[in-house]
């Protein structure tokens, strides 16, 4: 990683920790933080898709179906 991605990857931690913290995590958040990560960091998306697959976590969907439409939508505009 450069070093212009992880101030990327930092900003966007805090981020998503200022909007998780006390909030119950909807499938609309999922999908929001599913598609800033497919954007920004694929290869880590695809990475926390396989780890919350493994774990069973719900929001691991949500992941999937973004990455095949950003999948999906590259292809169409490329």
């Amino acid at each position: 990683m450069g070093v212009g991605e992880l101030i990327l990857l930092g900003l966007f931690l805090f981020v998503l920790i200022k909007v998780i913290k006390g909030k119950k995590m909807t499938l609309g958040k999922w999908l929001i933080i599913g598609l800033l990560l497919v954007i920004f960091f694929p290869g880590l998306a695809f990475l926390l898709t396989l780890i919350g697959i493994a774990l069973g976590v719900a929001g691991a969907f949500a992941f999937i179906l973004l990455m095949v439409l950003v999948a999906c939508l590259a292809m169409l505009f490329s």
